[in-house]
């Protein structure tokens, strides 16, 4: 499944910088939004790169599970029986996964 970084407001709950499936709207608006310029594609890493993943990501990878967009995808029963663990462990590790892959929002500065 395709994943888009917002970079302009949308009419949605989505924030610039959050990270969007293309999921997350009906069916061909997500490319229609990336030649807006509102989305950008995103190609995200492989587990291995993200801190504290690399034995986590030796045990899925005979899933074929390798990029985070991969693992976000993935099958939350499957992958807790792999692991061993319940399937809220899993959603814990998905949410931790999408905030390395989100962009945060630069801080404002006060005027005054």
């Amino acid at each position: 499944m395709k994943r888009y970084t917002v970079i302009r407001q949308l009419s949605t709950k989505q924030t610039i910088g959050s990270i969007v499936s293309e999921s997350d709207f009906k069916p061909g608006v997500a490319e229609i939004l990336v030649q807006k310029g509102a989305l950008a594609p995103v190609h995200t890493p492989p587990l291995s790169e993200l801190p504290g993943w690399g034995r986590r990501s030796k045990v899925i990878g005979p899933l074929g599970i390798i990029t985070v967009s991969q693992f976000l995808d993935a099958d939350d029963e499957q992958v807790a029986r792999l692991f061993k663990y319940k399937a809220s462990t899993i959603q814990k590790w998905k949410r931790e996964a999408q905030e390395w892959i989100t962009a945060s929002q630069p801080a404002r500065k006060r005027s005054g």
